[in-house]
């Protein structure tokens, strides 16, 4: 992919990752409490996550829009087709999706950029990113049995549509991320001690805080002491979801886990190659090209589409 004229020399955009109801919004919030600059337009916190989302309300929207334009929807992804996307994102799209990210950061200020869905839709947005900033990115991963039961509390979805979303969304995480600076992290381990867990995943990124860590530190005990954890799988097997890819869901769970140790691992990133190719087969089965959806109302993305008719 070419690369855009930088414009802030010096500038980060932290990219923060992860499956919905994964732990995205605890560390795109330490990272705010770290110095970074967190969107204008915010998400309002919800009964769900009190604390706040940290998401761009028209950048949800932006992507919100062109997954419904693809016939997908943040649950409804499996059959997602970036490659087809990609080159029919029109140029007044692109120019759009420049001026969200400068609306919603301005021109001064590393900053984090997280939505889920980026998950999926990461390379859509990576020339305007370059544009503004060097990109660093940061995977959260949490047991997929904990994401499934705080989305069917939540969303009311059963495990089976769940943690196939899990399994697709940390897969494509993982693969369009290679190139870039990154580092993976356990939502575990950021809830039971943020700064062993932040510090050496920041240098694996090459992440410079604005903020140090010990001037925040008060403030991030703070923010991350009220979270309550309603759903706990510790130890327990990742082997859940449709008979079909039980053990898919689970080595790709170990080979996560993996990278958060060694975030370099060949064995862990042939393994995941693995888990993608067998799964993809089993998507373009279970959802074929064409295939009617029904659509359910995505979480906190606003209906207003802010993007052009040309786009895809």
């Amino acid at each position: 992919m070419a690369r855009v004229d930088r414009l802030e020399n010096g500038r980060q955009a932290v990219i923060i990752l992860g499956m919905h109801r994964g732990g995205t919004s605890a560390l795109a919030g330490v990272a705010a409490h770290l110095g970074l600059v967190p969107p204008r337009t915010l998400i309002p916190a919800s009964s769900d996550n009190p604390l706040g989302f940290y998401e761009s309300q028209p950048i949800v929207a932006a992507n919100h829009q062109i997954l419904l334009a693809a016939g997908c929807a943040w649950n409804l992804c499996l059959h997602f087709d970036l490659e087809a996307v990609q080159p029919a994102l029109g140029a007044d799209a692109r120019r759009l999706m420049l001026h969200l990210l400068r609306a919603e950061f301005g021109d001064q200020g590393s900053f984090v950029l997280k939505d889920p869905r980026l998950c999926v839709m990461l390379p859509l947005w990576r020339p305007m990113l370059q544009a503004v900033a060097s990109e660093h990115v940061l995977i959260v991963i949490r047991h997929p049995a904990e994401v499934c039961r705080s989305i069917a509390s939540r969303n009311n979805l059963p495990e089976a549509e769940t943690a196939p979303l899990w399994l697709h969304h940390m897969l494509k995480a993982e693969r369009l991320t290679r190139d870039l600076p990154r580092a993976f992290l356990s939502y575990d381990a950021l809830l039971n001690d943020w700064q062993a867990t932040i510090t050496p995943a920041a240098e694996a990124a090459r992440i410079v805080w604005p903020e140090p860590a010990e001037r925040a530190a008060e403030a991030i005990r703070s923010f991350v002491a009220p979270m309550v954890r309603h759903h706990r799988a510790g130890t327990a097997s990742a082997a859940i979801g449709p008979e079909a890819t039980r053990h898919l869901t689970n080595q790709a769970w170990l080979a996560l886990n993996q990278l958060v140790r060694a975030p370099d691992d060949a064995a862990a990133m042939d393994c995941l190659d693995d888990v993608h190719a067998a799964f993809s087969g089993w998507c373009r089965t279970a959802y074929p090209r064409g295939r009617r959806v029904v659509f359910q109302s995505p979480p906190n993305a606003p209906t207003a589409s802010p993007v052009p008719a040309d786009s895809p």
